[in-house]
Formats: C-alpha cells, structure tokens, sequence
C-alpha cells in the first residue's frame, strides 16, 4: 500500500547510511574481485569464507570478549535466516519456543511457522523474568520439559532497550542448563553501547547450557549487505550447515570476501568509531528534546544502547496512540506505536518506538517539536 511520504520519520533499525563509507566499501569489492578464482566465482562453502569467518572471531573477539572459534561460525544471509534455520532444526511441532514480551512481531512468525507453540514472558528492567518462565508454559498448557529454545536479547532488549542484569543472566543459563533448553542469543546492536561497562556477550560463559549466539552487519554497515551469522556449540555446526545447504546453498562468497577485506583493513573499525561518535550526538540530541517539550511528562527506555528509545508519553490524558500517529503524519512526521509488541500488558499510555539514527541533530529537534505540536493537536479536540 502506497503511503504518503513522511519529512521526518522516526523508524527504527535504520543506520546512519547517509554517512556510510561508500567509497572504501567500492575499494573492498574491487579488491575482492580482482582476487576472485574459480573456487570463489562457484559455490562456496555453505559455512561461509574461512577469511570473513576468521575476521569475525576476532571482532567477537575484541568487542563482546567471546572466544568464538571460526569453526563454530557460520555465516547466514542476515540475521533472520539463523534463527529460521535453527527453529528447523530444533523445534517439533506442539513443542515450545519462549520470547521475550515485548518483542517483535517479526520472531512470532519466525518461530510460528514451525507449528511451535509460542509463550511469552514478561521482561523487567533486568530482562526477561526467568522465575516466572514455567508457570507462562503451564498457562499455555504446556509443559517446561517441552521447550526447546529461549529467544533473548541481553545486551538491548527488543523494543524496551534493558540490559539483562547479571544475575538474570546466570538463572537464565541454569533455567536452560537444568531443562535441556537451547538459548538463542540475538546480539542485534552489539556494537552500540552507551553504558559505562559494557557486558560480555552471553554465549561467553554459558555455564553448560546451549547458547547460539546471533549477530549481523545490518546496522553497524548496511541492510541490504544481507550478511549474519551463527555461533553455535560444536554439536550443532553440522546439523545447522545441512539445513543451510539444502535452503540456499550458501551466502555470496565475493561479497563475503570484500567484507572480510573492509574488516581487516581496518575500514570497519574506523567506520564503527564514527558512527559511535555520531550516534552519541543524535541520541543525546533525541534525549534533550523530549525533555525539553514534555519534561516530566515523558518516560523513556533504551537510551544506554542501540539506535532506539521507548518512549512512554504519561502527561497526555484521553488520548490513544492512533490519534497521535495520525496527528503527526498530517504534520509530516512519521511515528511508530509500541504497544504492538507487548503481548501480555500492552501499555496504558502512548507508547512509540523512536529510531534516531538516521536522523541530523537539526533533523531530531525538528521532529520532536512536531511530535509535541501533534500531541497538543490531539489534546485539543
């Protein structure tokens, strides 16, 4: 369906790519190229080039203090088709499969179509409640002997942006631990932190429990690079690898190798460092004018990581987050609603989810002046 183009919009998950080196990036592909062999030009191996598979150990490595071994990775085409793969391969028909709630809408569809029944479990500012993960299953009608994965994202929960505290952490690993449950570990924004310490990765230290641990260069690079991978204990690299191959044979080794290329030579950290920069100054920029206009008025959630806020609008009496978005899409501002992806308490308030990263510092200003000039609108009436 056509939409009206929006000046302003505040949509999530998209980087900075205004800012993106193309440039360099043309460098690495042309590198890349000019290095192709017949091996590299047919089809490469379904695991992923041994080059790209080895840089990305090292930046595990250095940025989540995860000793992944290259021949525990295996690069997939983006992020979602690790977790698709690995619904398939563990996950039966009227078994379990535990989110987080909130979460995306996209995951219940990932993990749904594999017949699995999908049980929520509410999440608090230390992440998602573990104590209560067994009375959510029997509520479903299950039993917790029946689950076989527990989906999370510790480092920047999906859309509240808490991190999992690490005492969750460990009852997490020993929930998965004593039930025989595989933890899928999505580390959606691991290179965006704005906190003082930054965790290890949780597939770090799993403590006997299966932790597959999900990444891509979506956001630190671009979307449409379509280039993910996997983590996984050895007791699953080959089965996963089979199911890969027989779904797609295997990701672009040309641009598998030019990514590998951009990393080593240092192009990706140069890159992340400005962006961190960047997004620092959009992020605090966002922060200071929600304030501005709706002072006490306003909760907000996610700012320690990522490339989003939660933001709860408390002081806005009758009003709904529908009226609002419509208000502020005649004004040419382009909001999302949260409450969608709350399953269990969706929120009493207006609740949006606001990307900034893509947005200038004037751009944000301007934005969030028209988000308070369409929520005086709907106040009005």
């Amino acid at each position: 369906m056509h939409r009206p183009h929006a000046a302003y919009d505040f949509r999530h998950g998209t980087p900075a790519l205004t800012s993106f080196p193309v440039t360099r990036w043309r460098q690495s592909l042309a590198e890349a190229v000019s290095r192709a062999d017949a091996a590299t030009l047919g089809y490469g191996p379904a695991e992923g080039a041994p080059a790209l598979r080895a840089q990305i150990s090292a930046l595990l490595r250095r940025s989540r203090a995860f000793g992944a071994a290259p021949e525990h990775i295996v690069v997939t085409s983006g992020a979602t088709q690790a977790m698709d793969i690995l619904v398939r391969l563990l996950v039966g028909p009227d078994e379990v499969v535990v989110i987080e709630d909130p979460s995306h809408t996209v995951l219940r569809q990932i993990f749904g179509y594999s017949r699995a029944a999908v049980v929520p479990v509410p999440v608090d500012e230390e992440g998602i409640r573990v104590d209560e993960i067994n009375d959510r299953i029997r509520a479903h009608g299950h039993h917790p002997a029946r689950v076989r994965l527990v989906y999370v994202t510790p480092s920047h929960q999906f859309p509240t942006g808490f991190i999992m505290s690490e005492r969750r952490r460990r009852a997490l690993l020993r929930w998965a631990c004593a039930h025989g449950a595989t933890v899928l570990e999505d580390d959606y924004h691991n290179e965006f932190t704005f906190a003082p310490e930054r965790q290890s990765a949780l597939a770090a230290d799993p403590q006997d429990a299966d932790v597959v641990y999900v990444g891509s260069f979506s956001k630190t690079l671009f979307p449409s690079l379509r280039i993910g991978y996997a983590v996984l204990p050895s007791h699953l690299v080959r089965p996963f690898l089979g199911v890969k191959w027989i779904t797609d044979r295997l990701t672009p080794t040309v641009t598998q190798e030019a990514l590998a290329e951009f990393i080593d030579s240092g192009a990706y950290g140069r890159h992340i460092s400005r962006m961190d920069r960047l997004y620092r100054q959009r992020r605090a920029r966002l922060l200071e004018a929600l304030y501005e206009h709706f002072g006490a008025g306003v909760r907000i959630s996610g700012a320690a990581a990522g490339l989003h806020v939660l933001v709860t609008l408390s002081g806005v009496p009758d009003t709904d987050e529908a009226e609002i978005v419509r208000a502020a899409a005649v004004r040419g501002l382009r909001i999302y609603p949260g409450s969608g992806y709350f399953t269990i308490r969706p929120p009493a308030e207006p609740t949006f989810l606001i990307g900034y990263a893509a947005l200038s510092t004037a751009r944000i200003t301007e934005g969030v002046a028209l988000l308070a000039a369409a929520v005086r609108d709907v106040a009005a009436r």
